[in-house]
């Protein structure tokens, strides 16, 4: 966890946050970024798109949610969690 200074007219919501990623709140300018049929980034990238097998794979794996691993307080992904507890 990343060491933060404590101001007096900070909120605890704010010193909370400071230190993440907003995963909400942007839901506006997302969807002016999604939803239409033009390519972004398709005309700065070498990747060939029709050779791309496991593009979901790879996007699932890299936006996996981070967990508490248990009593041991550790922080783990999802796929981390399921291969430690295969029988759960």
């Amino acid at each position: 966890m990343i060491a933060t200074v404590l101001f007096a007219n900070q909120s605890n919501l704010e010193l909370l946050t400071s230190a993440f990623l907003d995963i909400c709140g942007l839901e506006k300018e997302v969807n002016l970024v999604v939803n239409h049929n033009q390519a972004i980034f398709l005309s700065r990238t070498s990747i060939r798109m029709e050779d791309v097998t496991a593009g979901f794979a790879c996007a699932f794996h890299m936006h996996q949610p981070a967990i508490s691993a248990g009593i041991s307080g550790g922080i783990i992904g999802n796929l981390q969690y399921m291969f430690n507890q295969p029988n759960d």
